[in-house]
């Protein structure tokens, strides 16, 4: 379930307030039972769960971003967001010592500044991000007695952070040239939680 608004706030004729919510509430429930023999009824289609639970999840993502036009071929912009994913189970797990979680959600907090113009038909990006990742969701191999076992767990906390330019420019003909792009990606390292 998920609400959402947004609105554009005009000071002037120039300078302009992005605002924008979503709240979001998501429920899951399992029951997993692991391939074995005579673990299902095929005549009631009932099988001995070995595994049940049931998790929820809540998210507050606001975008906050405001623009000022100074003239017409000119925009400078700044923007911050928070982007939100949802925890879960793996259901796919072949190992049946493995549980199958849950795992936490993922948020990531995004800034950005930049600028945008445009010199008659040429026209130049310019922009620098800063995004902050909390529970990174990612696919790990896990040894076990019956071979690897894929599943997602909560991994790391990350930062991501750089610079990007972009231009279009017409020589004689209508022709791209010109991009750039410059980034970083530490990552702080922590231990896999155990599973409850």
């Amino acid at each position: 379930m998920g609400h959402f608004a947004s609105t554009d706030w005009h000071f002037t004729d120039t300078l302009t307030l992005n605002l924008g919510a979503r709240y979001s509430w998501e429920r899951k429930a399992v029951r997993v039972s692991a391939l074995r023999a005579n673990g299902c009824n095929l005549d009631t289609l009932i099988c001995a769960t070995n595994f049940a639970d049931a998790a929820k999840w809540r998210g507050f993502t606001p975008k906050i971003g405001l623009q000022w036009k100074p003239d017409d071929d000119t925009q400078i912009y700044g923007l911050y967001t928070r982007g939100f994913r949802s925890g879960g189970y793996n259901l796919r797990n072949t190992d049946p010592a493995v549980p199958p979680g849950p795992f936490n959600q993922e948020t990531q907090d995004s800034f950005e500044l930049g600028a945008k113009k445009q010199f008659g038909r040429h026209r130049i990006n310019l922009a620098a991000f800063y995004n902050r990742m909390k529970d990174l969701q990612r696919e790990i191999n896990l040894p076990g007695p019956l071979g690897v076992s894929q599943v997602i767990r909560n991994t790391a906390d990350a930062t991501i952070k750089g610079v990007e330019a972009e231009g279009q420019f017409f020589f004689v003909q209508p022709r791209d040239f010109g991009s750039a792009r410059l980034r970083e990606w530490p990552v702080s390292q922590r231990p896999v939680r155990p599973q409850r």
